[in-house]
C-alpha cells in the first residue's frame, strides 16, 4: 500500500508529513502537528483552531470551532461548505439558507405560515403580526386600533 502524505505550511516552507490527516506547521518544534479530529484545515491541535470542518461537523458563524451543531440560534447548518450560515430573508431561526425556510422572524417582519417566510411590517411598525396588524409603533407614530398613524 503507498503512503499518502500531507503537506502543511508553516512560515515560508511547505512541510511534508507520511499522513493524509490535516495537519499545521507547529513553530515551536518546526513540525508537522495533526489537527483536531473534528477539523479539515487548522491552524493549532485543538478544536477551535479550524479553518474548515470534516465531515458531519459544522464551523460555528463567525468562529474557528466545528461541532455536530449551529449553536447560534440564527445560524442553520449549510452542508455544502460544513459551515453554519446565518438565516436570510427576515428569519430569525431558520431551517436551511432557502426563501422559503423561516422558522421565526426578525423584529420588523411577521412570519407568513403558509409559505414559512418573513415579510417586511409597514414602515410605521416595529413589529406586526401581519401587513395589517401592527403590534407596537416606530417612533413619531401612534396606535390606533391596529395601525399606526
Amino acid at each position: 500500500m503507498e503512503k499518502s502524505t500531507t503537506f502543511c505550511f508553516y512560515f515560508n516552507y511547505f512541510l511534508i508529513s507520511p499522513t493524509a490527516n490535516p495537519m499545521y506547521g507547529d513553530s515551536l518544534s518546526q513540525e508537522c502537528r495533526s489537527c483536531s479530529g473534528e477539523c479539515a484545515s487548522c491552524y493549532s491541535g485543538d478544536n477551535s483552531s479550524c479553518y474548515s470542518c470534516r465531515g458531519n461537523y459544522y464551523l460555528e458563524y463567525e468562529k474557528t470551532e466545528c461541532k455536530t451543531f449551529c449553536s447560534n440560534e440564527n445560524t442553520y447548518k449549510e452542508s455544502l461548505t460544513n459551515s453554519c450560515e446565518l438565516c436570510k430573508y427576515g428569519c430569525a431561526t431558520c431551517f436551511d439558507g432557502q426563501f422559503n425556510s423561516c422558522l421565526s422572524c426578525l423584529s420588523g417582519f411577521y412570519f407568513e405560515s403558509d409559505f414559512q417566510v418573513c415579510k417586511s411590517c409597514p414602515n410605521s411598525c416595529a413589529s406586526c403580526s401581519s401587513l395589517t396588524d401592527c403590534d407596537t409603533c416606530n417612533p413619531g407614530y401612534l396606535k390606533l386600533a391596529n395601525e399606526c398613524v
